[in-house]
């Protein structure tokens, strides 16, 4: 009987132990994700300042598409389509990479 106890308790550990969604990326300084609520949805990047981390970089770098929505003016960045757990979990650890916002509830 204490055989099933202690596999009942590890189980949901071993099963979930590796899963970066769960306890964020493994980077010391991981960007900023904040959920956003407005009229235009979707997910955006944007780097930081003095990145050389452009629009087109970053599709060579990710292989995801920038969807057309640059923003040229003061915060500068771009629009990407809905961005997997693990696309995520990478940008956040991207040194050029300052803030990315995502559509509240994707």
């Amino acid at each position: 009987m204490r055989f099933l106890v202690l596999i009942a308790a590890v189980l949901p550990i071993a099963a979930f132990g590796d899963d970066t969604t769960r306890s964020g990326p493994s980077c010391a300084n991981p960007a900023k994700v904040e959920n956003h609520k407005g009229p235009i949805p979707g997910d955006y990047v944007f780097p930081k300042k003095d990145s050389a981390l452009t629009p087109s970089a970053f599709t060579k770098k990710y292989g995801l598409p920038v969807t057309g929505v640059v923003f040229r003016h003061g915060l500068q960045g771009f629009a990407v389509p809905s961005l997997s757990a693990s696309d995520l979990a990478k940008l956040r650890c991207d040194p050029d990479v300052e803030l990315i916002t995502t559509a509240a509830g994707s």
